[in-house]
């Protein structure tokens, strides 16, 4: 068992402005990329999508898959992680006949998140959006595809 003073003997791998960026980089995943089913309003929550194609007869096969879901929040004050995975999702209606992340775990641990932040005392507080400059610059948007 650790002391309660364990945390003081940790070291930081990532610089603060490192952390601050890539944490930057998760929330734009979850307000404009593939994790948006994910957000929950007011928790400035940060996270990735996966999905994994399964091995079958000896090659992966995109017909079978494994998703995830990598979430921390609240990002401005980074006090948990979750992660939820889905063994081979089906497509269905409601999924418009995708079976990737996007599509189920993402939705599920939006929904996870609504429930347990308030047992843990996290409220939504809509004035909690972090600062996204730090990535807008190295975000780029192809308009010519609209």
């Amino acid at each position: 068992m650790r002391s309660p003073d364990a945390r003081a003997t940790l070291t930081p791998v990532f610089s603060p402005a490192v952390t601050q960026q890539v944490l930057s980089y998760m929330r734009s995943v979850v307000t404009d990329g593939t994790g948006r089913a994910a957000d929950v309003p007011g928790l400035a929550m940060a996270g990735k999508t996966g999905t994994a194609e399964k091995l079958a007869g000896g090659h992966y096969t995109s017909a079978a898959v494994v998703t995830s879901f990598a979430g921390v929040f609240p990002m401005d004050e980074p006090r948990y992680v979750m992660v939820m995975m889905l063994d081979d999702p089906k497509a269905t209606a409601e999924t418009y006949g995708f079976h990737t992340a996007a599509w189920n775990i993402g939705p599920a641990f939006g929904v996870a998140v609504s429930r347990i932040a308030p047992l843990l005392g996290i409220a939504p507080d809509k004035n909690r959006e972090p600062d996204m400059s730090i990535v807008l610059p190295f975000v780029h948007e192809d308009h010519a595809k609209d």
